[in-house]
């Protein structure tokens, strides 16, 4: 089990991820992603959502992230790569990595972020903000202790899984 949530599986609320997560899958031009697309068009805005996407692998499914603009249909798909298998909870049991390393982008355009709201921030794993470097550009320095990072390690085993492209 491993809890589910957030922008991830937005589409299927459940807190945990299991057996059913293969048996709700769909494919990108399925229902949901159709309806997602007809709201983003219908709104006139860019959608993204978490969704249960089918993939090739008998009993395990995509965790998939889908954008949507209000003219282009579907702008963006990426399909989670690093899978959520620590602390005893087990995501690569039903869902299985996406097959690419290469970072997915698209234009969102009108987003609504200010420049102002750009801060540049060390955080660590556990979302502690570690320092706030601030609005200002340039280089900065911090030191990261590094009994963090082996406690880090030990409570989130992602070197294990690293898979490269």
């Amino acid at each position: 089990m491993v809890p589910a949530g957030g922008p991830e599986y937005a589409v299927y609320e459940k807190k945990i991820v299991d057996a059913s997560f293969p048996a709700v899958a769909e494919p990108l031009d399925g229902p949901v992603c159709r309806e997602l697309a007809a709201t983003a068009a219908r709104h006139g805005i860019r959608l993204v959502a978490g969704v249960v996407e089918t993939s090739e692998q008998e009993n395990r499914a995509y965790n998939t992230l889908v954008a949507f603009g209000p003219e282009d249909g579907r702008l963006a798909v990426y399909r989670k790569i690093h899978l959520f298998d620590a602390q005893g909870f087990g995501e690569s049991t039903y869902i299985t990595p996406g097959p690419s390393t290469e970072p997915v982008v698209f234009v969102a355009g009108g987003s609504g972020v200010r420049p102002d709201d750009l801060r540049s921030l060390l955080v660590d794993p556990m979302e502690y903000v570690e320092v706030d470097f601030g609005l200002e550009p340039g280089v900065r320095a911090a030191e990261v202790s590094l009994g963090t990072v082996a406690r880090v390690k030990e409570q989130f085993p992602m070197f294990r899984q690293r898979r490269r492209g």
